[in-house]
């Protein structure tokens, strides 16, 4: 078994590394993704909800406006937990990315180190093909010169 033979396995565990930090590469931008689409939706909501209600506000008694700000309040307190949940979720996915693009140069070392063994074991078999087809070679011009010596052609 050569060199690049016995180096496979480990190839292939590398590449099965680097497929799955792929996996969870993605998964951690999928939580990135629905994090930041319910920010979005909170901050909209947030929007639509001032400038619906904020009309009203100025015809209304004390109590409504209360209970307005102290809504408005919880919804700003929610926002601001959210875009904590989407920093988090963003960190999560820049390291997981980062170990992603670690194994992913690992697999591609490798690769590179196999192919480079497989060259050299193809230049060092050529040599030893060349090496026996000259002895070949130099065996048949003795047998044929030793043939014209004697006067008989044998080969």
């Amino acid at each position: 078994m050569t060199r690049s033979e016995r180096m496979q396995p480990i190839k292939e565990l590398a590449r099965h590394r680097e497929r799955d930090a792929g996996s969870i590469v993605s998964a951690a931008q999928q939580t990135l993704q629905e994090r930041e689409q319910q920010l979005e939706q909170l901050k909209r909501y947030r929007e639509e909800y001032a400038s619906g209600s904020g009309s009203q506000v100025g015809a209304v008694d004390g109590m409504r406006l209360q209970n307005y700000r102290a809504f408005v309040q919880r919804l700003n307190d929610t926002i601001s937990q959210q875009e904590q949940a989407v920093r988090v979720a963003r960190e999560d996915y820049e390291s997981k990315r980062d170990a992603w693009r670690v194994r992913r140069v690992e697999a591609q070392t490798l690769d590179r180190a196999i192919e480079k063994m497989r060259g050299q074991e193809r230049r060092t078999e050529d040599r030893r093909e060349q090496h026996s087809m000259d002895e070949q070679s130099a065996a048949q011009r003795r047998v044929r010169e030793l043939a014209a010596e004697s006067g008989t052609w044998k080969v």
